[in-house]
């Protein structure tokens, strides 16, 4: 295995740490509009403010590594394996400026922060702040108050003639949210909350439109595990790199618990039309094998494709002992030599 430099893991400490002495993530309550009183509507209790604020310290954390590993590409052969590996065949210059750019769109809001519509956005830590309702209950106008058909206000409008008149079918589900006084639609008859519908739903992110006049982001409780892992906290444990089989240990299996915070932070400020969707499984790609799979193009609006790629770096550069091999990822596993 060759080696360009090993000073680029002193060359990238240095850089962080000297972005670090300028900056850092602003805390829960400066960028969010967050509740951490209550777990009730999507508060934060369960989690308690001082996780959340070192959880989106370490998010600002790892995206710096991540504009550290877009500068080593073509000078470190670890950033440039991982890279290609990734950003499949190999990421061209505007590939590089547009994930740089991306990592540094990110670090911006968690530094200065950003407002929607003159307010800030909202995190929740549970999708319980939706209510599911049923067709045959009295639908509500914007300030949560009963709509009637008639002037008399004898005959309460239902949400089966609101979902008739405005999507034609009644084979879709209409949830409340007393936080907007507002109706989120799913295309679907689902019975449970976005949270409690699938043990793998991790988060999502809602962006302003279609009765919600603010984006929001929700980390679900399965999004917090494994809870309490600090960034550099796991244990790695490399093979190598001819000798990678079932049991070897991968890049998602070693990931910081804020790697469900970084990936919706993504979501929230790059917007989710940007976001790559696979149209045969009208799903971001999430998956290890997946991911190195994408083409850059793809890659680049892959949020968990971003983030993984900052976080192995990361991994990387913490591991790295003067006069040894490296530990890699650019297979998705720990790999060294």
């Amino acid at each position: 295995m060759v080696y360009l430099n090993k000073s680029w893991l002193l060359a990238a400490t240095l850089a962080f740490a000297a972005r670090s002495v300028l900056a850092a993530a602003r805390k829960a309550t400066d960028l969010f509009i967050v509740d951490f009183s209550t777990d009730d509507n999507g508060g934060c209790a369960y989690m308690g403010e001082n996780e959340i604020d070192t959880q989106l310290q370490e998010a600002f954390e790892i995206l710096s590594v991540g504009v550290v590993l877009v500068g080593d590409y073509g000078n470190v052969d670890e950033a440039e394996r991982l890279l290609k590996a990734f950003f499949k065949p190999e990421p061209s210059s505007a590939d590089l400026s547009t994930l740089s750019s991306n990592y540094e769109r990110v670090i911006d809001f968690l530094e200065n922060g950003r407002q929607w519509n003159g307010r800030k956005p909202y995190l929740f830590c549970n999708s319980n702040w939706l209510e599911r309702k049923e067709m045959t209950d009295d639908a509500f106008d914007a300030n949560g108050n009963v709509l009637y058909t008639d002037p008399q206000r004898t005959q309460p409008l239902k949400i089966r003639d609101v979902a008739k008149r405005d999507y034609g079918t009644v084979s879709i589900s209409f949830w409340w949210t007393s936080v907007f006084n507002a109706y989120v639609v799913v295309k679907s008859q689902a019975k449970n909350h976005y949270c409690n519908r699938n043990k793998k739903n991790k988060g999502v992110t809602t962006e302003a439109g279609d009765g919600i006049p603010y984006p929001s982001i929700t980390v679900c409780p399965n999004g917090f595990e494994p809870r309490g892992r600090r960034r550099h906290a796991a244990q790695v444990n490399p093979v190598p790199r001819n000798s990678v089989g079932t049991n070897t240990q991968s890049i998602d299996q070693v990931y910081p618990v804020a790697m469900t915070l970084i990936h919706e932070l993504f979501h929230l400020v790059l917007g989710n039309q940007n976001t790559f969707v696979d149209p045969a499984t009208q799903s971001e790609e999430y998956l290890v094998a997946g991911m190195l799979g994408l083409g850059a193009d793809k890659a680049l609006r892959n949020p968990e494709s971003m983030a993984l790629v900052a976080v192995a770096y990361d991994i990387t550069g913490n591991l790295y002992v003067g006069g040894q091999d490296a530990t890699e990822f650019h297979l998705g596993y720990a790999t060294k030599g």
